[in-house]
């Protein structure tokens, strides 16, 4: 068949079967819609947690713990000492 052929079949499905094409393209709308929603939803809430973070704490403090009997700690100061003498 030719694609002019399929066009016109298709088209004249679509005409015959107006409640089925209704559902599809409501199908599509919705599952399109939810998935927009979806990552909306996701990426705004990840934007106010990490706007949180940085109001409510300075991050220039790292305690790094172990199953042993001490614990390193290293702060901002620190930090920046040491990669200045290298």
């Amino acid at each position: 068949m030719k694609w002019i052929d399929l066009l016109k079949l298709s088209l004249d499905n679509l005409r015959h079967r107006k409640l089925r094409t209704a559902l599809t393209l409501l199908g599509v709308i919705i599952g399109t819609a939810s998935i927009v929603t979806m990552l909306s939803i996701a990426l705004g809430q990840s934007k106010a947690m990490m706007d949180m973070i940085d109001e409510s704490a300075e991050l220039t403090t790292i305690n790094v713990w172990s199953n042993n009997d001490y614990a390193m700690y290293y702060d901002s100061n620190q930090y920046n000492q040491t990669n200045q003498d290298e």
